[in-house]
C-alpha cells in the first residue's frame, strides 16, 4: 500500500520500465542481463518510495532466479539480506521507515515480518532488511542477497562514502554466484568534477554506451 495515503501501491510507467528491465536474464544461463543499477531522478520524483519498493521485492517477493522443470522461474530467497546505505544513518532510516510502511498488516502477518526502526526481521526464516552502518569495521558482515545505495551522489570519499559504497559491493560480493546478488543505486544528478559514486556509476555506464567498456551490465 502507499505510505502515505494507504491506497494501493501503484508504480509509474518509468519505475515499472526500470523493473521489467532491472528482472530481465538470459534464457540460456538464467543470469541477470544487469549486474548493478542506478535509478537517477529530481527531487520529487519518488526514488525513496521506489527503492524502497525494490529492496521490499527482494526481501520477500520471488526475487530468486531459479531453473525448474527446463525453465527459469522466480522464487523467494530463503533467508534474504537486504541492506540499505547511505552517508548517514538517518537517510538509510527513511527508506527502511518507507518499506516498512508500504507493508500493510496483512502483508506483515502473512509473510511473518517484524517492522524494526533500523532492521525488519523475518521471523520464519531469520531473513533481514537492515541498515548498513556508515562504519565500514562494523558494516562488514554476512553475505547480503541486495543492497540499495541512496543518495548516492552525495557519496564521496570526504563523506565517507566510497568507504561505505565498497563494503557494500564487498558483501554482495561474498554471496555464492547462484544468488547474483546485486547494488542498486538511487541518487539525484550528480555535481561534475566531485568524484562520488554517483558520478563513478555514471562515466562506467558512458563507457558502457560508447562501447569503450568491456562490460555491458549496468542499467
Amino acid at each position: 500500500m502507499h505510505h502515505l495515503t494507504g491506497e494501493p501501491w501503484q508504480f509509474t510507467p518509468g519505475q515499472r520500465r526500470f523493473l521489467h528491465l532491472w528482472y530481465a536474464y538470459n534464457p540460456e544461463t538464467g543470469r541477470w542481463l544487469y549486474r548493478r543499477g542506478v535509478k537517477r531522478g529530481a527531487k520529487g520524483t519518488g526514488k525513496d518510495p521506489f527503492g524502497a519498493a525494490l529492496c521490499n521485492i527482494e526481501f520477500i517477493g520471488p526475487s530468486h532466479l531459479v531453473g525448474r522443470d527446463g525453465r527459469w522461474v522466480g522464487e523467494r530467497h530463503r533467508m534474504p539480506l537486504v541492506q540499505i546505505a547511505s552517508n548517514s544513518e538517518a537517510q538509510s532510516k527513511d527508506m527502511l521507515r518507507v518499506a516498512n510502511g508500504l507493508l500493510c498488516q496483512e502483508a506483515r502477518d502473512y509473510y511473518g515480518i517484524d517492522c524494526g526502526e533500523t532492521r525488519t526481521i523475518l521471523k520464519d526464516s531469520g531473513g533481514r532488511m537492515e541498515i548498513l552502518t556508515a562504519s565500514e569495521k562494523s558494516a562488514e558482515g554476512d553475505p547480503a542477497t541486495f543492497i540499495a545505495l541512496n543518495e548516492s551522489h552525495h557519496m564521496t570519499e570526504s563523506s565517507g562514502g566510497h568507504r561505505v559504497a565498497a563494503v557494500a559491493r564487498r558483501n554482495v560480493g561474498k554471496s555464492p554466484a547462484e544468488l547474483q546478488a546485486r547494488v542498486c543505486e538511487f541518487t539525484n544528478a550528480h555535481v561534475p568534477g566531485t568524484d562520488s559514486e554517483a558520478e563513478r556509476s555514471y562515466e562506467a555506464w558512458q563507457a558502457q554506451v560508447s562501447g569503450r567498456a568491456k562490460r555491458q551490465d549496468i542499467l
